[in-house]
């Protein structure tokens, strides 16, 4: 919900002096059609899990792809959708060929424990056995610890490091493909450039910091040379 018109136009300005196409911008509804750019890519922050024109409120995938809208986000925390309506908003999008960014989270117990990896991979395997091998393409999963939503603590690196060398071996050794994983989550100016340069980490997810877009054309600018160009910044 954040940002007004005004403020909208002066965020894809500063954005657009990036020429970064590896950036997508996930605004509110109201400015998807607003925020395209030649020179990054825009995503919805949720879509509808019904096809038909019967749900007041919600939008559909038809409705974002015919304003140019291919990606989407689905599953954040805030939205508090069931497993069965995140499968329901998957298919949906896959069915118009839309990128999915798909978040998965946990609670503070299962990461203490050391349950994340299991049960992140449970809520992956689950999603997959519902759709085709030629629509993983169209897939990226996040881990978004719901516990770090809104603060300046991240989950410790090395903690991610681990969880994702595990979720992609077994993801590759299951199901022959590569997904990418991304982490979003209590990111802040000191410790963004480190989750970036994580050889096991594909993209971020940079929530609040994303909010002010000089935290953005800041940190591509100062550190473009020292982290990997082939990897993705998502806000």
């Amino acid at each position: 919900m954040h940002g007004n018109f005004k403020e909208m136009i002066d965020y894809k300005k500063k954005m657009d002096t990036l020429q970064e196409e590896n950036i997508i911008v996930c605004p509110s509804f109201p400015f998807l059609v607003l925020m395209h750019s030649e020179y990054f890519q825009v995503c919805a922050q949720d879509i509808s899990s019904f096809s038909d024109n019967f749900h007041t409120g919600s939008v559909s995938a038809q409705a974002l792809k015919s304003i140019d809208v291919h990606n989407t986000l689905i599953g954040h925390s805030e939205m508090n959708d069931t497993f069965e309506i995140k499968v329901a908003k998957l298919k949906q999008a896959l069915n118009q060929n839309m990128h999915v960014y798909m978040i998965l989270s946990d609670t503070k117990k299962d990461y203490d424990y050391q349950y994340t990896s299991t049960k992140l991979l449970n809520q992956i395997r689950g999603m997959l056995s519902q759709v085709l091998k030629s629509q993983y393409e169209n897939i990226t999963f996040i881990y978004e610890p719901t516990w770090t939503i809104n603060t300046k603590e991240a989950a410790d690196l090395k903690d991610i490091e681990n969880i994702f060398y595990f979720m992609k071996s077994e993801l590759e050794r299951e199901y022959h493909y590569q997904f990418s994983l991304f982490y979003g989550g209590g990111l802040t100016e000191k410790n963004i450039l480190d989750y970036y340069q994580n050889e096991y980490i594909d993209g971020l997810l940079l929530g609040n910091y994303s909010f002010n877009p000089e935290n953005i054309v800041n940190f591509v600018r100062n550190f473009k040379k020292s982290t990997r160009l082939d990897k993705s910044i998502h806000n």
